[in-house]
Parts: structure tokens; sequence; C-alpha cells
């Protein structure tokens, strides 16, 4: 068996194992949440604009702080939805279970 062969049955296996199913599925469940989505776009659309204030020669600090400050509740928005919370759940799970195969450790 050559190494590309046993590197697909390693990711078959990985494919078949809980946490890498529960992160897919929160990462689908992420995409699939309206609200949550609204939010991520708002996020970008209000850093995009922060990054062109900074960009400016002229800059007007309070207009900056003010979209950082909207920029961070919306974070924070995005953070506290429970699709998130489940996902980042997930995601830690998953990468941490992928960590030991690479450390050849034992996986908790």
């Amino acid at each position: 068996m050559t190494v590309i062969e046993k590197a697909r049955e390693l990711g078959a296996l990985i494919q078949q194992d809980e946490r890498y199913t529960a992160f897919y599925d929160a990462a689908r469940a992420n995409d699939n949440d309206p609200e949550l989505q609204r939010l991520i776009g708002v996020f970008n659309m209000k850093r995009r604009a922060l990054n062109e204030l900074m960009r400016k020669e002229e800059k007007n600090a309070d207009e900056m702080t003010s979209l950082d400050d909207e920029i961070g509740e919306i974070y924070q928005e995005i953070m506290d939805n429970p699709c998130m919370v489940n996902y980042n759940d997930t995601k830690e799970a998953f990468e941490k279970m992928l960590s030991a195969v690479k450390d050849r450790k034992s996986v908790v």
C-alpha cells in the first residue's frame, strides 16, 4: 500500500469520526442561519468601511472609534449566536483530534 492510499484511508476514517461529523454539521448550520449570515455580512461591510477610513489622509478619529465600537458589538453578537457557539465548540474538538493524530498522542 502506498503512502497516498494510506492517507486516503486515514481521511476516510477521520470523516467517519463523530467529531468530524459534528463539526461539519455545525458549519452547515452556520451557513443556513440567516441571522448569523446577516450579522457576518454587516460585520464585513463595517470592517471594510473602517479600513477605508484608515487609508484616508485626513482621518476622523471619532468616526473611526465609533465604527470600531460597532464592529466590536457585532462581533460579540456573532460569537454569542448559538450556531456559532456550537461551531466553535465542535471545531475545537475536531482540531484537538487532528492534533493528536499529528502528534501521535492518544485522543481524549
